[in-house]
Protein backbone atom coordinates (compact mmCIF):
# COMPACT_ATOMS: atom_id res chain seq x y z
CA UNK A 1 0.00 0.00 0.00
CA UNK A 2 1.14 3.49 0.01
CA UNK A 3 2.97 2.85 3.26
CA UNK A 4 4.74 0.16 1.80
CA UNK A 5 3.32 -2.76 3.39
CA UNK A 6 2.28 -5.61 0.31
CA UNK A 7 -1.00 -6.45 -0.26
CA UNK A 8 -0.98 -9.40 -2.18
CA UNK A 9 -3.78 -11.52 -2.75
CA UNK A 10 -2.94 -14.71 -5.02
CA UNK A 11 -1.40 -12.80 -8.14
CA UNK A 12 -3.41 -9.49 -7.54
CA UNK A 13 -3.02 -6.38 -5.42
CA UNK A 14 -5.64 -6.58 -2.70
CA UNK A 15 -6.84 -3.16 -3.16
CA UNK A 16 -8.36 -1.26 -0.28
CA UNK A 17 -9.05 2.59 -0.10
CA UNK A 18 -5.69 2.46 1.52
CA UNK A 19 -3.81 0.82 -1.41
CA UNK A 20 -2.39 1.87 -4.83
CA UNK A 21 -1.40 -0.07 -8.08
CA UNK A 22 1.85 0.90 -8.34
CA UNK A 23 2.19 -0.56 -11.71
CA UNK A 24 -0.17 1.17 -13.51
CA UNK A 25 1.83 4.29 -13.28
CA UNK A 26 3.57 4.88 -16.35
CA UNK A 27 6.54 6.92 -16.28
CA UNK A 28 6.39 10.16 -18.23
CA UNK A 29 10.45 11.35 -19.38
CA UNK A 30 10.86 14.95 -20.78
CA UNK A 31 14.01 14.80 -23.56
CA UNK A 32 16.27 17.52 -24.42
CA UNK A 33 16.71 16.36 -28.14
CA UNK A 34 15.83 12.66 -30.40
CA UNK A 35 17.82 14.36 -33.56
CA UNK A 36 21.23 15.72 -33.77
CA UNK A 37 24.30 15.89 -34.40
CA UNK A 38 26.84 12.90 -33.35
CA UNK A 39 28.30 12.92 -30.73
CA UNK A 40 24.81 14.04 -29.43
CA UNK A 41 24.57 14.34 -25.76
CA UNK A 42 20.88 14.36 -24.75
CA UNK A 43 19.08 15.36 -21.04
CA UNK A 44 16.73 12.98 -19.84
CA UNK A 45 14.25 14.21 -17.20
CA UNK A 46 11.75 11.77 -15.68
CA UNK A 47 8.62 12.63 -13.93
CA UNK A 48 8.96 9.63 -11.22
CA UNK A 49 7.71 11.98 -7.69
CA UNK A 50 11.04 11.70 -6.75
CA UNK A 51 11.69 7.69 -6.99
CA UNK A 52 15.01 6.84 -8.24
CA UNK A 53 14.98 5.71 -11.86
CA UNK A 54 17.40 3.32 -13.66
CA UNK A 55 18.39 3.80 -17.14
CA UNK A 56 19.08 1.71 -20.79
CA UNK A 57 21.00 2.69 -23.35
CA UNK A 58 20.84 0.44 -26.30
CA UNK A 59 22.58 -2.81 -25.68
CA UNK A 60 24.34 -1.61 -22.23
CA UNK A 61 22.77 -3.01 -19.45
CA UNK A 62 20.72 -0.93 -16.29
CA UNK A 63 22.42 1.98 -14.87
CA UNK A 64 22.25 2.40 -11.15
CA UNK A 65 19.27 3.90 -10.20
CA UNK A 66 19.49 7.69 -9.23
CA UNK A 67 16.73 10.54 -8.83
CA UNK A 68 17.04 13.32 -10.87
CA UNK A 69 17.99 14.56 -14.79
CA UNK A 70 20.10 12.73 -16.13
CA UNK A 71 22.83 13.40 -19.64
CA UNK A 72 24.15 10.62 -22.00
CA UNK A 73 26.30 10.50 -24.63
CA UNK A 74 25.19 8.96 -28.30
CA UNK A 75 27.91 8.31 -30.71
CA UNK A 76 26.36 7.69 -34.17
CA UNK A 77 23.27 5.72 -34.99
CA UNK A 78 19.91 4.84 -33.61
CA UNK A 79 19.35 4.20 -29.85
CA UNK A 80 16.83 2.93 -28.60
CA UNK A 81 16.59 4.44 -24.39
CA UNK A 82 14.62 2.39 -21.69
CA UNK A 83 13.93 3.62 -18.27
CA UNK A 84 12.14 2.03 -15.19
CA UNK A 85 11.99 3.47 -11.57
CA UNK A 86 14.07 1.45 -8.92
CA UNK A 87 10.72 -0.23 -7.31
CA UNK A 88 9.64 -1.49 -10.57
CA UNK A 89 6.65 0.72 -10.23
CA UNK A 90 7.05 2.77 -13.34
CA UNK A 91 8.16 2.18 -16.65
CA UNK A 92 7.81 3.70 -20.23
CA UNK A 93 5.01 3.42 -22.19
CA UNK A 94 7.31 2.99 -25.47
CA UNK A 95 11.44 3.27 -25.65
CA UNK A 96 12.67 6.44 -26.47
CA UNK A 97 14.18 6.61 -30.02
CA UNK A 98 17.54 8.86 -30.59
CA UNK A 99 19.23 9.16 -33.52
CA UNK A 100 22.84 10.26 -33.89
CA UNK A 101 24.27 11.41 -37.03
CA UNK A 102 27.19 12.27 -38.97
CA UNK A 103 28.17 16.02 -39.46
CA UNK A 104 28.19 15.02 -43.45
CA UNK A 105 26.80 12.51 -45.21
CA UNK A 106 27.80 11.53 -48.89
CA UNK A 107 25.90 10.18 -51.73
CA UNK A 108 26.78 8.85 -55.32
CA UNK A 109 24.24 8.85 -57.98
CA UNK A 110 21.87 5.84 -57.67
CA UNK A 111 23.06 4.53 -54.40
CA UNK A 112 21.06 3.94 -51.28
CA UNK A 113 20.51 6.58 -49.61
CA UNK A 114 18.41 8.31 -51.74
CA UNK A 115 18.84 12.15 -51.67
CA UNK A 116 15.30 12.54 -50.09
CA UNK A 117 15.67 9.61 -47.62
CA UNK A 118 19.45 11.70 -46.72
CA UNK A 119 17.20 14.35 -46.19
CA UNK A 120 14.91 12.75 -43.67
CA UNK A 121 18.17 11.55 -41.98
CA UNK A 122 20.12 14.45 -41.44
CA UNK A 123 19.38 17.05 -38.99
CA UNK A 124 20.40 20.92 -38.28
CA UNK A 125 23.34 21.54 -39.00
CA UNK A 126 24.36 18.49 -41.62
CA UNK A 127 25.83 19.10 -44.75
CA UNK A 128 24.82 16.45 -47.26
CA UNK A 129 27.49 16.36 -49.98
CA UNK A 130 26.62 15.04 -53.91
CA UNK A 131 29.78 13.40 -55.85
CA UNK A 132 29.63 14.24 -59.20
CA UNK A 133 26.30 12.73 -61.40
CA UNK A 134 23.01 13.18 -62.16
CA UNK A 135 20.33 13.08 -59.37
CA UNK A 136 16.60 12.29 -60.14
CA UNK A 137 13.66 13.18 -57.67
CA UNK A 138 11.06 11.58 -57.32
CA UNK A 139 9.06 14.61 -55.60
CA UNK A 140 10.03 17.79 -54.47
CA UNK A 141 12.81 18.20 -52.22
CA UNK A 142 11.29 20.46 -49.14
CA UNK A 143 13.64 21.53 -47.33
CA UNK A 144 12.52 22.83 -43.99
CA UNK A 145 15.41 21.75 -41.66
CA UNK A 146 19.07 23.85 -41.48
CA UNK A 147 20.74 21.70 -43.84
CA UNK A 148 23.20 22.19 -46.56
CA UNK A 149 23.10 20.17 -49.85
CA UNK A 150 26.30 21.02 -52.05
CA UNK A 151 28.39 19.01 -54.72
CA UNK A 152 31.19 17.78 -54.01
CA UNK A 153 33.77 18.77 -56.41
CA UNK A 154 32.05 22.87 -55.96
CA UNK A 155 31.69 23.07 -59.78
CA UNK A 156 27.98 22.93 -60.57
CA UNK A 157 28.46 21.46 -63.86
CA UNK A 158 29.73 18.16 -62.16
CA UNK A 159 26.09 17.47 -60.29
CA UNK A 160 22.17 17.76 -61.82
CA UNK A 161 19.58 17.82 -59.89
CA UNK A 162 16.20 16.98 -62.19
CA UNK A 163 12.76 15.90 -61.49
CA UNK A 164 11.83 11.86 -62.79
CA UNK A 165 8.01 13.50 -63.06
CA UNK A 166 8.36 17.52 -65.22
CA UNK A 167 5.65 18.61 -63.56
CA UNK A 168 7.56 18.41 -60.25
CA UNK A 169 9.47 21.33 -58.37
CA UNK A 170 12.34 20.30 -57.65
CA UNK A 171 13.15 22.33 -54.57
CA UNK A 172 11.72 24.55 -51.97
CA UNK A 173 13.65 26.01 -48.93
CA UNK A 174 12.13 27.01 -46.28
CA UNK A 175 14.62 27.43 -43.61
CA UNK A 176 17.17 30.73 -42.94
CA UNK A 177 20.06 28.34 -42.42
CA UNK A 178 19.18 25.57 -45.39
CA UNK A 179 21.20 26.05 -48.41
CA UNK A 180 21.64 24.71 -51.97
CA UNK A 181 25.08 25.04 -53.18
CA UNK A 182 27.15 24.21 -56.41
CA UNK A 183 24.42 22.54 -58.38
CA UNK A 184 23.12 22.18 -61.96
CA UNK A 185 18.79 22.56 -61.25
CA UNK A 186 17.09 22.26 -64.62
CA UNK A 187 14.30 20.03 -66.08
CA UNK A 188 11.16 21.87 -63.64
CA UNK A 189 8.43 22.93 -65.37
CA UNK A 190 5.95 23.04 -62.17
CA UNK A 191 3.11 25.37 -62.89
CA UNK A 192 3.56 27.98 -61.23
CA UNK A 193 5.80 30.80 -60.01
CA UNK A 194 9.57 29.23 -59.56
CA UNK A 195 9.30 26.03 -61.63
CA UNK A 196 12.09 24.76 -60.25
CA UNK A 197 12.44 25.96 -57.49
CA UNK A 198 11.17 28.58 -54.75
CA UNK A 199 12.20 30.17 -51.19
CA UNK A 200 9.36 29.81 -48.54
CA UNK A 201 8.66 32.62 -46.42
CA UNK A 202 11.47 31.12 -43.80
CA UNK A 203 14.13 31.58 -46.42
CA UNK A 204 16.88 29.88 -47.69
CA UNK A 205 19.90 30.37 -49.75
CA UNK A 206 21.18 29.36 -53.39
CA UNK A 207 24.79 29.85 -53.77
CA UNK A 208 26.87 28.89 -57.17
CA UNK A 209 24.11 26.82 -58.84
CA UNK A 210 23.25 27.07 -62.44
CA UNK A 211 19.21 27.37 -63.37
CA UNK A 212 19.11 25.29 -66.85
CA UNK A 213 16.01 24.71 -69.01
CA UNK A 214 13.33 25.18 -66.77
CA UNK A 215 10.02 26.03 -68.01
CA UNK A 216 6.95 26.69 -65.31
CA UNK A 217 4.05 25.32 -67.72
CA UNK A 218 1.42 27.42 -66.42
CA UNK A 219 0.28 31.01 -68.28
CA UNK A 220 1.69 33.98 -66.73
CA UNK A 221 3.65 31.90 -63.90
CA UNK A 222 7.41 33.45 -63.58
CA UNK A 223 10.86 32.49 -62.99
CA UNK A 224 12.83 29.00 -62.71
CA UNK A 225 13.23 30.34 -59.34
CA UNK A 226 10.66 32.34 -57.06
CA UNK A 227 11.74 34.34 -54.06
CA UNK A 228 8.99 35.10 -51.27
CA UNK A 229 11.36 35.95 -48.50
CA UNK A 230 13.54 38.81 -46.71
CA UNK A 231 15.48 35.92 -45.60
CA UNK A 232 15.78 34.67 -49.18
CA UNK A 233 19.64 34.64 -50.53
CA UNK A 234 20.56 34.07 -54.54
CA UNK A 235 24.28 34.54 -54.41
CA UNK A 236 26.90 33.51 -57.72
CA UNK A 237 24.36 31.53 -59.49
CA UNK A 238 23.89 31.73 -63.26
CA UNK A 239 20.38 31.60 -65.05
CA UNK A 240 20.21 30.46 -68.18
CA UNK A 241 17.66 29.53 -71.20
CA UNK A 242 14.25 29.34 -68.32
CA UNK A 243 11.61 30.63 -70.01
CA UNK A 244 7.68 29.79 -68.92
CA UNK A 245 6.17 28.39 -72.11
CA UNK A 246 2.96 28.23 -72.07
CA UNK A 247 0.12 30.81 -73.46
CA UNK A 248 -3.16 32.54 -72.28
CA UNK A 249 -6.43 33.46 -73.76
CA UNK A 250 -4.94 33.37 -77.23
CA UNK A 251 -2.68 36.03 -76.11
CA UNK A 252 0.73 33.44 -76.69
CA UNK A 253 2.48 35.97 -73.17
CA UNK A 254 5.19 34.27 -72.09
CA UNK A 255 7.06 35.12 -68.54
CA UNK A 256 10.26 36.15 -67.80
CA UNK A 257 12.07 33.35 -67.09
CA UNK A 258 14.94 33.92 -64.80
CA UNK A 259 13.84 34.81 -60.98
CA UNK A 260 10.59 35.61 -59.39
CA UNK A 261 11.00 38.49 -56.76
CA UNK A 262 7.51 39.32 -54.41
CA UNK A 263 6.89 42.26 -52.11
CA UNK A 264 8.65 40.55 -49.63
CA UNK A 265 11.91 40.44 -52.07
CA UNK A 266 14.94 39.04 -51.08
CA UNK A 267 18.18 39.74 -51.93
CA UNK A 268 20.10 38.29 -55.71
CA UNK A 269 24.10 39.02 -56.01
CA UNK A 270 27.16 38.27 -57.19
Amino acid sequence: DVAGRARVSGARSDLGCFEVDRVAEPLNVKVSAIRGIAPLTVTFVPDAGGEAVAWKFGDSGWTEASAGAIEHTFAEGEWTVQARTAEGGGTLPVPIKINAVAKTLRLAPGNVPSLTEAYELAADGCVIELEAGDYVLDGTLNVKKGVVVRGETGNPADVTLRPANAANRILTLAHPQSCIQSLTITGGKYADDGGAAYVAEAGGTFSNCVFTANRPNKWGCRGALALESPNALVTHCVFSNNNCNASGNGSGYDAGGGIALYMTAGTVRN
